[in-house]
């Protein structure tokens, strides 16, 4: 399950993540982040929005 701190751990590792973008997708929605010059850091999965949901994915 996809908990508060994995979501945490992995927004550590992009700290010029600024914004964030959600990113629609057959099977999984994932999240866009985005820099102050809005450009793409990364597409992660971090759906917090499903967290009681997603017991099936571990990061």
């Amino acid at each position: 399950m996809i908990s508060l701190k994995c979501i945490a751990d992995i927004l550590a590792k992009y700290p010029q993540a600024v914004g964030w973008m959600p990113l629609k997708a057959i099977i999984v929605d994932m999240m866009v982040l985005l820099n102050r010059q809005d450009n793409v850091l990364k597409i992660v999965d971090l759906s917090p929005w499903n967290l009681h949901q997603r017991a099936d994915i571990k990061i």
